[in-house]
């Protein structure tokens, strides 16, 4: 299979993560859902692992808490709460977010061209989120926004901090949902006490997520991605909010205005606009640029 393709099957995945959860995961158990998603399958990526020293197992873990533990519990906060194209375009604002932190935390200021186009995912969120016909979940908004920010805060330490050079990105991965997965499980039994009854759906739901939507996407994407160009791989992280937005036209009947219509290509607009810049500025070496990476985006 062509390797492209190949790589668009990990966020085509991650697309399916709202319909999947709306549908067929118990709507009242976000934090167990996120438990489902991240700690069993996290647990089966360490059993043949070797651990790292207490330093980098304190990093790693950290790190963990934001991409997987928070990430994941204001996901499914936010999926179970919106529509799920609107919470998918919203969680797809994470490199405006990225930009703007590495110019606070790093002094890394954008050029005007990249900050014009940050600035016009804005007037796209409020005309998706504001419509006159529309009534959304206040909570949901927030926690699909913030579940941007603390995906976009792990992925700048995972940066800073880095990895061992002796360990591969499975166990990397691992140890990461491993983590996060057992942040969420502490929160689930204390917010939402004992776990769902695993009927046919709940089942079937959380195998989905675990396997598919998780362990075989993060899988595709990591061995993927070293054997494409920049190029090809500058658009692939749009594809989760696509998929989304499709899903949930066509299996789940949502119907959107013509207002939220023009928000939602306000916003991939930005995110494309971003991308083509950073392309850009990446054939510059010579030139102090803020570099947003589009590989770590995950839904």
């Amino acid at each position: 299979m062509n390797a492209i393709l190949l790589a668009a099957m990990a966020p085509v995945l991650w697309g399916t993560t709202y319909l999947v959860a709306q549908h067929l995961m118990p709507a009242d158990m976000p934090l167990w859902t996120a438990t489902l998603r991240a700690l069993p399958i996290g647990l089966l990526m360490l059993l043949t692992a070797r651990i790292p020293s207490a330093k980098w197992l304190l990093r790693i873990m950290a790190a963990g808490v934001l991409n997987v533990g928070l990430f994941f519990a204001l996901l499914f906060i936010a999926t179970y709460r919106l529509p799920g194209g609107i919470a998918a375009t919203l969680g797809a604002t994470m490199p405006v977010q990225a930009i703007m932190l590495m110019w606070i935390a790093k002094g890394q200021q954008p050029r005007p061209a990249q900050l014009i186009i940050a600035l016009l995912a804005i007037p796209g969120i409020g005309l998706l989120v504001l419509a006159p016909t529309t009534h959304l979940d206040p909570v949901g908004l927030v926690a699909a926004l913030l579940s941007c920010s603390s995906l976009a805060l792990g992925t700048f330490l995972s940066k800073e901090w880095g990895k061992p050079s002796d360990m591969g990105v499975h166990t990397y991965t691992g140890l990461q949902l491993t983590g996060g997965g057992v942040v969420l499980l502490i929160m689930a039994l204390v917010f939402e006490g004992q776990p769902p009854t695993f009927t046919s759906s709940v089942t079937l739901g959380a195998l989905w997520l675990a396997v598919m939507n998780t362990g075989l996407a993060y899988f595709i994407w990591f061995s993927q991605i070293t054997r494409l160009t920049t190029t090809q791989l500058a658009f692939l992280g749009l594809m989760s909010p696509v998929t989304a937005v499709t899903l949930g036209q066509v299996l789940a009947g949502e119907e959107f205005s013509p207002v939220q219509w023009c928000g939602m290509t306000l916003v991939l607009l930005s995110l494309i606009g971003n991308q083509f810049l950073t392309l850009r500025i990446r054939h510059q070496p010579h030139q102090a640029t803020t570099h947003v990476s589009t590989e770590l985006i995950k839904d």
